[in-house]
């Protein structure tokens, strides 16, 4: 695991708890630039809750975040953040939507602010700036929310299950999308997800939280180029070992 100077992000997590019960305690987590890593578990061992902490919406633990040598204590234009569900405001049209940075929607002098053309472009929704969120599907509003979550030229992005509300079709061309993006922005992409799959195919390191606090994150190295083929019979012992940790993480 990369840290230190060679990091974009380094992670320690003395502890975390509500309560009375530790969900995340003496854990450690670096990124390498341009590195696209996914944190899988079930639900409760504290993968979202350690993507909070690293976007800085929640300050309440004991630890520190490093980003590119620098401390962050509170939420940062570096730092993207892309929910589960788009999150989008139903009142803004879709260029607002992208445009809202940091709670302050970004115009110029009343006109589109010319970086939110380029992304939805970037992301197939050229077109469509002045819908509003309820005249777009579920795949499109999630388009949105990617565009949304690059406004800012973030060095780190973080995913919290981004593509589990939409159809199967749906969720390969918005993986596909991912990938593509990282590479051409130069993004280091954290990304939770319950699906072994998708994290298979899509990242450099896939990291198994332990259901008990405390107990440091089973490693699988991917070590393939990407973009993937889903095809690729090279991702079969990796989907399997990742199986394999997940059950002996959770014993079930």
């Amino acid at each position: 695991m990369m840290a230190g100077a060679d990091a974009l992000l380094d992670v320690q997590v003395r502890r975390k708890a509500f309560g009375d019960r530790a969900v995340l305690q003496d854990l450690s987590l670096s990124l390498a630039p341009g590195e696209i890593v996914s944190l899988v578990g079930a639900s409760g061992c504290g993968k979202s809750t350690l993507l909070r902490i690293v976007a800085g919406l929640d300050t309440d633990y004991e630890g520190r975040v490093v980003l590119a040598g620098q401390p962050q204590t509170d939420i940062t234009r570096e730092i993207g953040f892309i929910f589960q569900e788009p999150r989008l405001f139903p009142w803004l049209n879709v260029a607002q939507n992208v445009a809202f940075d940091l709670g302050q929607s970004i115009r110029q002098g009343g006109r589109q602010h010319p970086r939110v053309g380029e992304l939805l472009a970037e992301v197939g929704l050229a077109g469509l700036e002045e819908r509003l969120p309820k005249q777009l599907s579920g795949g499109q509003a999630q388009r949105v929310a990617i565009a949304r979550g690059l406004f800012t030229q973030p060095r780190l992005l973080l995913l919290d299950e981004p593509f589990s509300a939409v159809d199967a079709f749906t969720r390969i061309k918005l993986q596909d999308l991912l990938v593509d993006l990282a590479r051409r922005h130069g993004l280091t992409v954290l990304l939770v997800t319950h699906d072994v799959d998708e994290a298979v195919v899509l990242s450099d390191r896939v990291l198994v939280l332990e259901a008990k606090a405390g107990a440091a994150p089973r490693e699988i190295d991917i070590g393939l180029p990407r973009p993937r083929e889903r095809e690729d019979e090279r991702l079969i012992p990796l989907r399997l070992r990742t199986l394999e940790a997940l059950r002996k993480a959770h014993a079930f």
